[in-house]
């Protein structure tokens, strides 16, 4: 079986079209980024310092990702957070526990302020 010039040109175009265009389906994918947020107290707008910040996988009873605590500004962040769904879980004493859905798609993505109300 013979093949010709344009055949062999053909295959051998594409094989090379398929190597260079492979590698960047690998350097598409998003790396893990930065999320951040202030938490603050629902009726004095105030920062809530020390507050427990918990990111959980959007599936409910899973098992914890990261967490961290925001600090004297009620400010937080969670670094290297992979992209996809998620759910952040605030809490601090004196307060009603906040459950809020996170879409992490961006390197960096800062939330609105997570209101927490006084119980």
């Amino acid at each position: 079986m013979f093949y010709s010039l344009r055949d062999f040109l053909r295959t051998g175009s594409l094989a090379v079209l398929l190597y260079l265009v492979a590698p960047s389906a690998t350097w598409a994918q998003q790396l893990p980024g930065i999320l951040s947020g202030t938490v603050r107290d629902s009726v004095s707008r105030q920062p809530v310092p020390y507050a427990t910040v918990v990111l959980l996988p959007a599936v409910p009873n899973a098992s914890q990702l990261a967490g961290t605590t925001t600090d004297a500004q009620g400010l937080f962040t969670l670094p290297k957070v992979g992209p996809g769904s998620f759910r952040l879980q605030v809490s601090f004493v004196g307060y009603a526990p906040h459950t809020r859905a996170v879409l992490m798609t961006a390197a960096t993505t800062t939330l609105p302020p997570i209101l927490l109300a006084p119980t």
